[in-house]
């Protein structure tokens, strides 16, 4: 079963209840030279490949599949935590170290907010 969020956004409900996103390995080879691309515990943009796991991949790639489009809080809990009463300190703690992830392996810099708080959510500025 789909549950579609109003922020155009969705997750697959599996048998036992609990959110399923079959995120899997993106197409094609990797790193793709154009965009975002995905294999196994690593992300790549543009070429460039670096580890992300656990709850920053899960963020990184709610975010990515967002296409550059603001994602609310409650949809991105459902996504990251499979719970849309997770609490909001810990959305903020998860994007900030994706923040630091990107700003390092991206080569950013300090100022560069890859990783932008909006109204009511994150928008990623990575695209």
């Amino acid at each position: 079963m789909l549950v579609l969020y109003p922020d155009g956004s969705w997750s697959e409900v599996g048998p036992s209840g609990r959110i399923q996103d079959d995120w899997g390995d993106t197409p094609g080879p990797f790193p793709s030279n154009r965009g975002w691309s995905f294999r196994a515990g690593l992300a790549a943009f543009n070429g460039q490949s670096f580890r992300v796991s656990g709850l920053r991949e899960r963020l990184l790639r709610a975010l990515v599949d967002a296409k550059g489009e603001p994602v609310r809080d409650r949809a991105l809990k459902a996504r990251v935590w499979a719970d849309t009463n997770a609490e909001d300190n810990r959305l903020k703690d998860v994007a900030y170290g994706l923040r630091a992830v990107l700003r390092a392996e991206l080569e950013l810099g300090v100022e560069a907010d890859p990783v932008e708080r909006v109204e009511g959510g994150y928008r990623l500025a990575v695209s």
